[in-house]
């Protein structure tokens, strides 16, 4: 399988525009037997990039739009990262082709169909895993914590159906979107699990979505 994946907007030492793209991501679905294809933020037209692929990955890492937000803040915005995933993302969605949000990823898709994103209030330890609930199969499973804001339940936009739950705090870890193949995950798959054994409930799940035809 073949991916498209997205990237870090930054600016690098010498002042000059740049992409980043974690090593972890790499390492983690070349273990999935995955070839990734990293999509540049400065790109002039991105879907020709991704017509011979056969998913897309919205990364990880730094801030969405403000207005995703349903608190006010000052943010450090992605703008270039913004627009190439938005043209992405609808390219796919258009395309039947498949959807893999990680993380901040998750947050803009929720952005983007009106959803809002709130800050968690520091209320779970980072680097520690937490207990969530898998709403199909009823079942809880642990997962890794790299994040201070979430979507709460009554924040997911219209049209995004929870797959995921963490029930102490009435956040969404999951989400699917009617008719289309996408999964969005609150958590990283890629990165480290505070106990390495909670990682193969995610394997999984990734191995389910992106293999065994779920929609």
């Amino acid at each position: 399988m073949r991916a498209a994946i997205t990237q870090r907007e930054i600016v690098d030492k010498y002042g000059m525009p740049a992409d980043v793209l974690e090593a972890a991501y790499v390492t983690y679905f070349e273990h999935l037997n995955i070839t990734l294809h990293p999509i540049s933020n400065f790109s002039l037209d991105p879907t020709k990039d991704i017509q011979k692929t056969d998913l897309l990955i919205l990364t990880g890492g730094g801030s969405i739009p403000t207005a995703c937000y349903a608190d006010d803040r000052i943010v450090e915005e992605q703008q270039n990262r913004d627009r190439i995933e938005k043209i992405l993302l609808e390219y796919c969605l258009s395309h039947s082709i498949p959807v893999l949000a990680i993380c901040r990823g998750m947050q803009y898709i929720n952005g983007l169909f009106g959803g809002k994103v709130r800050s968690l209030n520091n209320v779970r330890a980072i680097r520690k895993d937490h207990s969530v609930r898998l709403c199909r199969q009823n079942r809880i499973i642990q997962v890794n914590n790299y994040h201070n804001d979430g979507i709460f339940i009554s924040d997911l936009a219209k049209g995004l159906s929870i797959e995921a739950v963490d029930e102490a705090y009435g956040v969404v870890e999951a989400f699917s979107m009617h008719q289309k193949k996408l999964l969005a995950l609150q958590w990283h798959p890629e990165r480290p699990f505070e106990v390495p054994e909670h990682r193969l409930d995610t394997d999984l799940m990734m191995k389910e979505f992106l293999f065994c035809g779920r929609s």
